[in-house]
């Protein structure tokens, strides 16, 4: 054996050695993660086609500077949603029969979050924009998942 071929064996052997120690280190960030985010990715299928995480709470500086930029489309959805608010009929919740029920859920729905697309108005209904939240595709459906900052909220709306 060449003095060069033993040279590289014994790297190659001792790179392969200290590999093979016992470390007192956590295995990866995902096993210490907060245990509300091991509940929602118990939700995920093995077999999902995509998943987007936040399992950390979103620093509130960043989360200040998002809403900054965010607020002129959330000032025109509210805007929108207003509008729509206004050209619906006044008794369609009310006079609407089982076939237009999907118009009813989205009515109600509206009518929720009217006043309520800013940082209080959302936090009010119980949502918390500093959670943890999974975005992961199940079959051919996207599902989103988040935590909640208050359940109970969101149960009185």
């Amino acid at each position: 054996m060449t003095p060069f071929r033993f040279a590289a064996l014994a790297v190659a052997l001792t790179l392969v050695l200290s590999a093979c120690g016992k470390s007192e280190e956590p295995a990866s960030a995902a096993s210490t993660a907060d245990p509300a985010a091991h509940a929602l990715l118990a939700h995920v299928p093995a077999d999902t086609p995509y998943l987007a995480a936040n399992l950390e709470p979103v620093p509130e500086d960043v989360l200040e500077m998002f809403l900054e930029r965010l607020q002129p489309a959330l000032d025109q959805a509210q805007s929108e949603l207003s509008a729509a608010l206004k050209e619906s009929p006044a008794g369609a919740s009310d006079d609407a029969d089982r076939s237009e029920g999907h118009a009813r859920l989205s009515l109600a729905v509206l009518r929720e979050f009217d006043g309520k697309l800013s940082r209080s108005g959302l936090e009010s209904l119980g949502l918390d924009l500093r959670a943890q939240q999974l975005f992961y595709g199940m079959g051919a459906f996207p599902v989103f998942r988040m935590s909640l900052g208050d359940p109970g909220a969101l149960r009185d709306t």
